[in-house]
Parts: structure tokens; sequence; C-alpha cells
């Protein structure tokens, strides 16, 4: 679950994110998505110029393409090394 790498030790990464890029970022708590077999959702909000310096930051944060990740403010998660679309 590369969620863990979006989010940091005590939420540092996500802080990193918002600082950097303006917009905001909310992932779906662990106790709301235990025993789900698909990626957690991820949801930002911001100005369309926030949203695609976030979606650059969280691909290089989990090693995927930008273009893996889907193309609206809200995708699915990351699991597994992948990013599904919605």
């Amino acid at each position: 679950d590369k969620v863990g790498l979006v989010i940091g030790r005590g939420g540092c990464t996500i802080k990193e994110l918002e600082g950097r890029s303006g917009g905001r970022v909310q992932i779906t708590p662990d106790s709301a998505w235990k025993g789900r077999a698909e990626p957690r959702p991820i949801k930002l909000d911001g100005t369309p110029q926030q949203l695609d310096w976030l979606k650059q930051l969280i691909a290089e944060k989990v090693g995927v393409p930008v273009e893996g990740l889907a193309s609206s403010a809200t995708f699915q998660g990351i699991a597994g090394g992948t990013a599904a679309n919605p």
C-alpha cells in the first residue's frame, strides 16, 4: 500500500505536498477502508493548476507516471504499486 508514501510519518508528506502546491489532499482513513482490495480514494481540492501540481508531486512520491492517475479531482488511491482510475 503506497498510501503511506503520500501521507508520510505523522502526516509530514501530505503537509509538504499541500504547502508546495497550495491545494488540499484527503485520503480515506484506514478504518473506513479496512478489508477492501481496491485502492483507497484520494481527494484533491484546489484550482486546476494546484490539482495538476499535486498530481505531479504524488506521482513522483509513489513512482507512478502522472498519466497513471485519474484526471478528475477525486481519483482512486495507490495500492500495490499501481494507480487506478475511478
